[in-house]
């Protein structure tokens, strides 16, 4: 059976539309999914009628950017969400302060000669969620900004070439440091809604064992509820899956789609509704 609990549509960063990417699970048989499109539930109402009209198990979902110490770290959070507004005004909140973000990107973007016409800066800020890989598309889809790049940085590169190398790293000249929520303080608002919480990619933030138990005993007394499996980098599985079954947690499957190329996980039929069951149970 195939499911996929971690998929992005243009309401975040991704290149399909909620039609358009719920039609690509269907074409592909994926059986079970969530949208969890970064920091918004602006997705859900459409995604939930869709799934039903494809005869998909849809789960609202979203994934959220936090902080623990430091430490970039993403968290799923799945329903039931029986109250979310709480929810919503930390989204709102967020979302406000990644629009004065890219504001401040743009800024420093222009000051190389960059330039920007007037309707795609407006359709950016206007976006449900704005971050990175919008403002990198907004860049790369002007002809004068290529040539620009490549002249001033012999840059030629693609969408995550230009990301890596103008906006992800301190020092950078596009970069502006993004505000996040505690890890911790994003388990207890997800749980506080009635939805559980999941480790999105544990083997991209969590490199080596020690690091992994440090964060993940945190987290765990926070309330964490599972883990996605490592496929990322799958080596990294030996001690990851260890530490979940340690802390009780949860193994979910996403494949972290934003262009529906790669959608849907092999599981059983047991350990599906196992986790099925699990997202819509009692906390």
């Amino acid at each position: 059976m195939l499911i996929d609990l971690h998929t992005h549509s243009t309401f975040s960063d991704g290149l399909l539309t909620v039609e358009q990417l719920v039609r690509q699970a269907k074409k592909k048989g994926v059986k079970m999914m969530a949208l969890t499109d970064h920091d918004t539930i602006s997705g859900w109402v459409l995604f939930k009628k869709l799934c039903g009209k494809y005869g998909i198990m849809g789960v609202r979902g979203l994934e959220m950017s936090t902080d623990l110490n430091g430490l970039e770290l993403h968290i799923l959070g799945y329903e039931p969400i029986k109250n979310h507004r709480p929810l919503a005004e930390h989204l709102k909140q967020q979302q406000n302060k990644r629009i004065e973000r890219a504001k401040v990107v743009l800024t420093k973007l222009e000051q190389l000669g960059l330039n920007f016409k007037p309707e795609v800066v407006r359709h950016l800020l206007q976006q449900p969620t704005v971050g990175k890989p919008q403002l990198g598309r907004a860049v790369l889809h002007e002809q004068h900004n290529r040539l620009l790049l490549k002249k001033l940085f012999n840059f030629e590169g693609s969408l995550s070439d230009f990301i890596n190398n103008f906006l992800d790293k301190p020092g950078q000249v596009g970069y502006v440091r993004k505000k996040r929520i505690n890890s911790v303080s994003a388990i207890r608002l997800i749980r506080a809604c009635g939805g559980k919480a999941v480790l999105a990619h544990p083997d991209l933030e969590l490199p080596n064992v020690a690091k992994a138990s440090r964060v993940i005993k945190i987290l765990a007394r926070a309330g964490l509820w599972g883990m996605e499996y490592p496929h990322y980098q799958s080596s990294r599985a030996k001690y990851l899956l260890p530490l979940a079954k340690k802390y009780n947690l949860a193994i979910t499957y996403g494949s972290d789609t934003h262009d529906g190329k790669k959608m849907g996980i092999s599981v059983n039929e047991i350990e599906s509704k196992k986790i099925y069951e699990g997202i819509f149970g009692h906390c």
